[in-house]
């Protein structure tokens, strides 16, 4: 079976190719929530997550079971790159690779940044994303970090 291919990018993003390797979906999948998360767009950064989604921290593991957690997750991240005066997050993926023609685990490192300046240090992450109706979407998300806003946002969700 070869392997799924993602849909054109949306049109929030640069691009008039189809990311096709695991590489490129992955930084597909972290520029889109990237750029929700810019604008403040709940619904564009929530249309890439699964549910329920499990993440975890160094310190606990969670459940995001339902829209209403993911929101208090999004709007708790929002709130501290407010707070810090973040303009952007800077995304870099580590490493990808396919798990299954449908599945793909990648590495990743984000942070909080002005142009040309770090406002935090360096989170590194890990998701599980797979294809299905026809979309790319983040399955589980670890995060190697003991950072407080993330553990607080992780927190905030019900579940």
């Amino acid at each position: 079976m070869p392997r799924a291919k993602a849909p054109a990018l949306d049109a929030c993003l640069p691009s008039d190719t189809t990311p096709t390797t695991a590489l490129e979906i992955a930084a597909f999948l972290l520029g889109s929530t990237r750029h929700a998360y810019v604008v403040n767009d709940f619904d564009l950064f929530a249309s890439y997550f699964d549910l329920p989604h499990k993440v975890a921290t160094f310190e606990e593991a969670r459940v995001v079971a339902t829209r209403d957690d993911l929101r208090a997750i999004f709007t708790e991240l929002r709130a501290h790159m407010t707070l810090v005066g973040a303009l952007d997050i800077k995304w870099r993926v580590v490493s990808a690779r396919w798990v299954t023609d449908r599945r793909i685990t990648y590495t990743f490192t984000w942070q909080y940044v002005l142009p040309g300046y770090a406002l935090s240090d360096e989170v590194v992450g890990n998701f599980n994303a797979h294809y299905a109706d026809a979309k790319w979407r983040i399955g589980d998300g670890n995060y190697a970090t003991t950072i407080e806003p993330v553990a607080r946002a992780f927190k905030a969700a019900a579940s």
